[in-house]
């Protein structure tokens, strides 16, 4: 009903890391309608906003719009709200006082150039970018009165009007709905323009028409309505388009705007998953998050999923998953007194067939995802089912017919989710999640007006605002012992964003060196606590295991985050992996102390749950008999043998000669050439140009390599790589297409000759100045062979894949998973067999 603009803003260039920076030299003023320049920074602008005084006992918005970045408003010194390309306005004061004057302070975040060039960041879109330099415009800045009855008159035609859309034109729904519009419609005065008090006024006379004649008058049948249990959220990707440091701020943002939703529709619910995110707000906006903790308590707030953050679930281990929830549940508990049953993974890519049992453990009923129902090829036939794992556990799993978890409250969503819905047969109910998401933002204002509408609409799906674990609860009621309620059994293979499985591969084997060195340090040091009274490194464990699964987030570990992501990763992994070395490093010196030695003697544990018999690489300055080697890198090893290492034990290596070919072995056959490595279990042949054209096997008498396949053993294929839409994520099936081998032989030279190991390297470059060194090992005692490769790979859009064409006929092969194995076809008789053409093997 009214409108003041701001005066200008005065810019400080810099903030503090979480909040508007101090007082300090202004940089300039910004206006409505002005510009500023920012890249991956944050900046503070600080006015002064006074309401007028005959604007008293009004409702007054703070009306802001931004173009290229996220805002968090301080409001007298607190965190009050986001501004973002959704949330324009925030609720200043209802009713308010005539001359009140509120100080201003608006930590303003721009992204990186390249992620708004992207388009994906919740910044982008608006801004232009120049010499990596976003330029920002404040677009609008200014107080308005809103009239109530005027805007409730908006959102009660404007959910009328779209619900008509969605319904049959011949329907008694339909004629009553346009009959109530045209009739409110003419009830308004526009006379002399919408500015006029004879506006408002017949305003207010139309509204409370179209209450009494429609709202009031006409509702749902409550007994044969489907409902759709509506639940806010805002997925923030940890990181993604944005580095871990600027995800601090997007959820102290998301978390205010949130809560000051709340506190003006107090049948709002919102939901937030992982605990990581719960924990930086804890330390940056601590304010916040006392305020979120109420929430919680007066059940407004529901934290969900259970797990550390959104992980990934085919590439991490299974002590990983099981960590996941071990450090999630239990912040969850010690933070809010809470336990959700709801796992909730919305956005990640395909879900391991251990995770139901690992589910149930950990004291969960109940899954949600969405990505399922992106699959390129298949849909999932049914959204409610019982989902059996590994070892026959079961979890009751819905999706959410609607496909998106960033819905938008609107009556054709409404429809369409319910009209989606395939087994309405089995229950009245489906889940609806809504909130702008992946950068966060959430509900607005406008989706929490039309859901008000939506509770009981004629012919339409009622929309209840509430919790993911009420719904889940209500379904699980509805189809408890119902015979036709579905099962699926095994993994949810998602046929889509298969280049997960290996983009960023140096993050992969960072994250699996870091899983088995944790699980390592923690055994030793156990072992060290109870047999030599060792101090347990608890809380250096504890860091590092939160940095693991933190980078086991699903836009990180597979691979789809921008370059920033991997600089900081990389950096996460190197403290890691030190504090897990130097866990283990401690725990053994304890244990070593314990065991007899003399002068010389090296001792060597045994991780493993099962007694080794293999070659270990020792450094050369121990001084061991043995075999001198030296590795890719250079490094001078030494190989011993190990026979029987005790699981979970150790064995000590004096410094006295090793068993040489023919002592307590007999002849073990082992030869080495540039055409040929033999020993008393293979028979390994090269061609001249490095390939392997057999593999015969002694033991079996049998050829292992298909003499008559498209290629030779060990062939380095490359394929080009030019998915249709997302280059991080995707692998499509027509990649195999266009295939060229690797083939040119820059060397191939014998570099061991036994007495524990032969091997031969090939050398081969390849493309733009690619370079790839094989070493093929074979072994004296070890029925075992290696094909060790490194690869120095420039290329672009190509992938790069080693083929082994075998003599073994089968309809199906097993694949290691967390805690087991499964298996899948290896022919394409379906679609969804030929939709499965890259899996995830451990």
């Amino acid at each position: 009903r009214h409108r003041q603009v701001l005066e200008p803003f005065v810019l400080t260039k810099g903030a503090r890391e979480h909040g508007p920076a101090e007082d300090g030299d202004p940089a300039g003023t910004v206006e409505a309608g002005g510009t500023y320049q920012a890249a991956e920074q944050t900046v503070t602008l600080r006015a002064r906003a006074a309401v007028p005084q005959d604007w008293a006992g009004q409702r007054v918005f703070l009306a802001l719009e931004f173009g290229g970045a996220e805002t968090l408003v301080y409001i007298d010194g607190q965190p009050a709200q986001a501004i973002d390309n959704q949330h324009h306005e925030l609720l200043l004061a209802d009713p308010a006082q005539g001359g009140r004057t509120y100080d201003l302070a608006l930590a303003a975040y721009t992204g990186t150039a390249d992620a708004q060039k992207q388009g994906g960041w919740s910044g982008a879109g608006r801004a232009s970018v120049a010499d990596d330099q976003v330029l920002v415009t404040l677009r609008t800045a200014e107080l308005q009165a809103i009239d109530r009855a005027t805007e409730a008159l908006f959102y009660d035609m404007g959910v009328a009007f779209e619900s008509a859309k969605t319904l049959d034109p011949n329907s008694r729904e339909y004629v009553t709905v346009m009959n109530v519009l045209d009739a409110a419609t003419n009830l308004l005065d526009f006379s002399r323009g919408a500015q006029d008090d004879a506006f408002y006024a017949s305003a207010a006379k139309a509204r409370e028409y179209v209450q009494e004649n429609f709202y009031r008058k006409y509702h749902a049948d409550p007994d044969f309505a489907p409902t759709l249990w509506a639940t806010g959220h805002a997925h923030i990707d940890t990181a993604w388009l944005w580095r871990l440091a600027h995800t601090h701020q997007k959820i102290g943002r998301t978390f205010s705007t949130a809560l000051a939703l709340m506190e003006q529709y107090p049948d709002y619910h919102f939901s937030a998953s992982q605990p990581q995110q719960y924990a930086y707000l804890k330390a940056d906006y601590p304010e916040v998050y006392a305020r979120v903790k109420e929430a919680v308590k007066r059940g407004q707030w529901e934290p969900v999923g259970g797990m550390w953050v959104e992980s990934d679930c085919n590439v991490v281990s299974g002590e990983s998953l099981v960590r996941q929830f071990l450090y999630g549940l239990r912040f969850f508990d010690q933070e809010f007194g809470h336990h959700t049953n709801v796992v909730w993974l919305p956005d990640v890519f395909g879900y391991s067939a251990a995770f139901p049992q690992i589910i149930k453990k950990a004291g969960m009923k109940y899954f949600m995802t969405i990505k399922i129902y992106w699959s390129q090829i298949n849909k999932p036939p049914y959204q409610t089912f019982e989902w059996e794992g590994l070892d026959g556990t079961t979890v009751l799993t819905h999706f959410s017919p609607l496909g998106d978890y960033n819905a938008h409250m609107t009556p054709e969503q409404w429809q369409r989710n319910w009209a989606e819905y395939k087994q309405k047969h089995l229950n009245d109910s489906a889940l609806y999640i809504y909130g702008y998401g992946d950068g966060g933002g959430g509900p607005t204002r406008q989706m929490l007006e039309r859901a008000e509408r939506g509770k009981d609409f004629p012919g339409m799906p009622r929309v209840k605002l509430t919790t993911n674990e009420a719904f889940f609860e209500d379904l699980e009621r509805q189809v408890k012992d119902n015979p036709m309620l579905p099962r699926w059994v095994g993994e949810l293979y998602l046929e889509y964003h298969r280049g997960t499985y290996t983009s960023q591969g140096r993050n992969k084997r960072f994250n699996r060196q870091s899983e088995i060195l944790l699980q390592t340090a923690e055994q030793i040091a156990s072992l060290a606590l109870l047999t030599a009274g060792a101090a347990y490194p608890q809380a250096e464990i504890n860091k590092a295991w939160e940095l693991t699964l933190l980078n086991q987030f699903h836009d990180i570990i597979p691979g789809s985050s921008i370059h920033a992501v991997y600089d900081d990763s990389t950096k996460d992994y190197i403290t890691i992996l030190g504090l897990a070395a130097n866990a283990a490093d401690e725990a053994l010196m304890a244990l070593a102390d314990k065991i007899p030695t003399q002068a010389g003697d090296v001792v060597l544990y045994n991780p493993l749950s099962w007694a080794r018999s293999d070659v270990a690489e020792l450094p050369r300055d121990l001084n061991l008999p043995g075999q001198h080697v030296t590795d890719f890198d250079g490094a001078e090893k030494t190989l011993v043998h190990l026979n029987g290492l005790p699981a979970l034990g150790y064995d000590t290596l004096q410094s006295e000669p090793l068993p040489l070919l023919g002592d307590a072995h007999g002849d073990s056959g082992l030869s080495v050439s540039t055409e040929a490595l033999e020993n008393r279990f293979f028979k390994v042949t090269l061609d001249a140009n490095g390939e392997v054209t057999s593999v015969y096997d002694k033991r079996a008498n049998r050829e292992v390599i298909d003499q008559n396949a498209y290629c030779k053993g060990n062939a380095l294929l490359t394929f080009e790589d030019k998915p249709m839409t997302y280059d991080a994520w995707d692998i499509d099936i027509y990649y195999g297409d266009k295939m060229t081998p690797v083939q040119q032989l820059d060397s191939i030279e014998v570099i061991e000759q036994g007495p524990l190991r032969a091997t031969v390297e090939v050398r081969r470059s390849f493309g733009v100045g690619s370079r790839i060194a094989q070493r093929i090992s074979v072994y004296r005692d070890l029925p075992r062979i290696d094909f060790a490769t490194d690869a120095d790979w420039q290329e672009r859009s190509t992938l790069l894949k080693a083929a082994f064409p075998v003599t073994v006929h089968s309809a199906r092969a097993t694949y290691d998973i967390q805690f087991g194995n499964l298996e899948r076809p290896t022919h394409w008789n379906t679609s969804w067999d030929w939709a499965r053409f890259e899996v995830c093997g451990h």
